[in-house]
């Protein structure tokens, strides 16, 4: 064989191996998934009598510490944070404070030490030691849930104080510490029999201390004694409300018109008790955080400054009503750009189908005359004629700039509302615009209608029940005292839920707790599930509430 044969030959051979070897890349098996294993530290997990000024991690692959500030939790805290040195495989934590005699401390590190590559975790990693000749055994555990909503409360600091005083949250750390997981869950390991405050904080700030305005809180009212193993602890969290009162805004873009907001709702309607222009009428919203004062005569509030005294309430600092008294010097704003005036006015109805029996109303933007006379009603007949139906009209007791509309609708009927602007009156001649609203009224078969069988589980105690929406909003209140049948008709078809809470105060409304009156938030219970409510369907529901 001459040698350009063998090279063909060869060349042959080759082409028909390296066509049968594989193409797929290298494998390096699969991914790793476990965390690092502790091989050895100083001192040991358990150990007595020792009072280390350094501890020493070793484990058996290259780890990373992360967030260690954020997430090392010492119980008892430290004064002096303690200084991390990371090596390969390990690291060392420099202790700054003189430890206490015979404590047992717990060094938790949450999920901060992680392997080199892959990130894996190694969860709720701690160490514990004494200083003294046992190692504290006994546990504490429960829940901590918002108080309205009833949703766990996550990360979530608990603390036990040896200081029983009501101030303590405020000025010192805790003697113990330990946070909620996702779930809302704490648990203490290695407490020392003792006589405890119990007060759990959000701690935005950090420090250990209930100091921030807009930190949550849950406590328990009295001290607890801590001699054996408890695991039901259940604890309902709440934002105090330190919202100041007082006048935020004023402003006199028109001459006829005052107007003042407030920072925060008031317990009571605010009064002006004193004016030097005479007032036509005022305009307080509904939940008392704005005032409106409307002028009669021109010859007054055509004057370039008004004088105004207003008296309003506000709860001070230990939730007691007060009143305060103000005077306020009111320029007109001539420098604010300003539209013509005009008249404007929203009807109650915002869909053309509605139900027959849903309330009708029209609110102004300022005071109006003869709207019993401008508004009338008419029902579209089958041959496109119209029928004028009874129709009474009344203005608002509470609501100065609403007009109630009082008539009966048929369901399933086509309606028109009539406002004739000709007919009323302004009493700064302003214009309006006349309107005409087209409707039509549901059947009942379009709605659905509920029924809740309640049992509740406390007697002698004042209940309110609340329908809500799937956006959580409230469409109807119930107060009750005993166990009852609540029936609801003509609901839209949708999702929603029942709320109950017990009206310790019997004002009507959910009130939260305050710390320092050793006030706890009232009571909450939620039906166990969103349920649904469909077309032309009665549902009922048979809810027992637990106590």
């Amino acid at each position: 064989m001459n040698f350009g044969i063998k090279i063909f030959f060869f060349s042959i051979i080759g082409f028909f191996l390296y066509s049968c070897a594989s193409q797929s890349p290298l494998s390096g098996g699969p991914r790793d998934s476990a965390p690092p294993k502790l091989i050895k530290s100083v001192p040991q997990n358990g150990e007595v009598n020792t009072r280390p000024q350094q501890l020493d991690f070793e484990f058996d692959e290259f780890i990373q510490v992360k967030s260690i500030n954020q997430k090392l939790l010492v119980s008892p805290p430290l004064k002096y944070t303690p200084e991390l040195k990371q090596r390969a495989k390990g690291f060392s934590l420099i202790i700054k404070d003189t430890l206490r005699e015979n404590t047992t401390y717990n060094f938790y590190f949450a999920d901060a030490i992680q392997d080199l590559n892959e990130n894996n975790a190694l969860s709720d990693f701690n160490l514990v030691f004494s200083t003294g000749g046992i190692i504290d055994s006994i546990k504490l555990g429960g829940t901590i849930v918002d108080a309205l909503t009833l949703k766990p409360e996550n990360n979530f600091l608990v603390m036990l104080y040896n200081d029983t005083t009501d101030s303590v949250p405020f000025k010192q750390n805790p003697i113990y510490l330990t946070k909620t997981n996702a779930d809302g869950v704490f648990k203490f390991k290695n407490l020392q029999k003792g006589y405890y405050k119990f007060v759990a904080i959000s701690d935005k700030n950090n420090n250990y201390k209930f100091d921030a305005a807009n930190e949550k809180i849950a406590f328990i009212t009295n001290p607890i004694v801590v001699d054996k193993h408890i695991d039901t602890l259940n604890l309902y969290s709440f934002a105090e409300d330190h919202t100041k009162q007082y006048i935020k805004k004023k402003d006199r873009v028109y001459r006829y018109k005052a107007e003042f907001y407030f920072n925060a709702p008031s317990p009571e309607p605010p009064k002006v008790v004193r004016s030097n222009a005479n007032i036509l009428e005022t305009y307080i919203s509904t939940n008392n955080d704005s005032l409106f004062i409307f002028l009669s005569d021109s010859t007054q509030y055509l004057n370039d400054t008004l004088r105004f005294t207003i008296v309003y309430a506000y709860f001070d600092s230990l939730l007691n009503k007060a009143f305060k008294t103000e005077t306020i010097v009111l320029p007109y704003n001539a420098n604010k750009k300003t539209l013509p005036v005009s008249i404007k006015y929203n009807w109650s109805i915002k869909n053309f189908k509605v139900s027959a029996n849903a309330p009708i109303y029209i609110d102004f933007n300022e005071p109006v005359l003869n709207v019993e006379k401008a508004i009338s009603i008419e029902q579209v007949l089958k041959d496109s004629t119209y029928r004028i139906i009874p129709t009474f009209v009344k203005k608002d007791s509470n609501n100065t700039l609403r007009w109630n509309i009082q008539t009966q609708l048929l369901p399933g009927q086509n309606y028109r509302f009539i406002l004739n602007a000709n007919t009323i009156l302004s009493p700064y001649q302003h214009k309006i615009v006349s309107d005409t609203l087209n409707i039509q009224t549901l059947q009942p078969e379009d709605f659905a209608n509920l029924k809740v069988n309640l049992t509740l589980p406390f007697k002698n105690k004042k209940y309110v029940v609340e329908l809500l929406n799937e956006k959580n909003q409230n469409i109807q209140t119930y107060s009750i005292t005993e166990n009852k049948t609540i029936t609801i008709q003509q609901l839209e078809p949708g999702k929603y839920n029942l709320r109950c809470f017990i009206d310790e105060n019997q004002n009507g409304k959910w009130d939260n707790g305050y710390y320092i009156l050793k006030r706890q938030p009232e009571k909450v219970y939620l039906y166990p599930q969103t349920f649904q409510l469909r077309a032309n369907w009665d549902l009922e529901l048979n809810w027992k509430i637990e106590k």
